[in-house]
C-alpha cells in the first residue's frame, strides 16, 4: 500500500500538520490558499491586459499614421495615453488654459 502523507503547513519557519489542526484553523488555511490562487490569477490577467493595451496602442498609432489629423476644438483637452511603464493603466488628461 502507498503511504499517505498529510499536508504540512509552514508559517514563519514553523511546520504544522494540516490534519491535526482545528476546523477553524483548516478553514483559515483554505482561505489563505484560495487568496494566493486568486492573486496569481489576477497577476496573470493583469499581464494579459497590459499586452492587450499595448496591442491597441500599436493599432491606434498605425491608424493615426494613415489618416490626416484634424485640428481639435479648443474646448476639448487632449488625452495622453501612456505606453507600458511604471504607471501602467493610467490615462491622464492635460487641460489647455484656465
Amino acid at each position: 500500500m502507498a503511504k499517505t502523507t498529510t499536508p504540512k503547513i509552514v508559517i514563519d519557519d514553523q511546520e504544522y500538520d494540516y490534519e491535526s489542526m482545528t476546523q477553524e484553523q483548516q478553514t483559515l488555511v483554505n482561505h489563505v490558499v484560495d487568496l494566493e490562487r486568486k492573486m496569481q490569477q489576477s497577476m496573470f490577467q493583469l499581464d494579459q491586459l497590459k499586452v492587450g493595451k499595448e496591442a491597441f496602442i500599436g493599432l491606434l498609432k498605425g491608424a493615426l499614421a494613415k489618416e490626416p489629423q484634424e485640428e481639435s476644438p479648443q474646448d476639448i483637452p487632449p488625452m495622453h495615453i501612456k505606453s507600458a511603464g511604471p504607471n501602467d493603466g493610467t490615462v491622464t488628461r492635460r487641460f489647455n488654459g484656465g
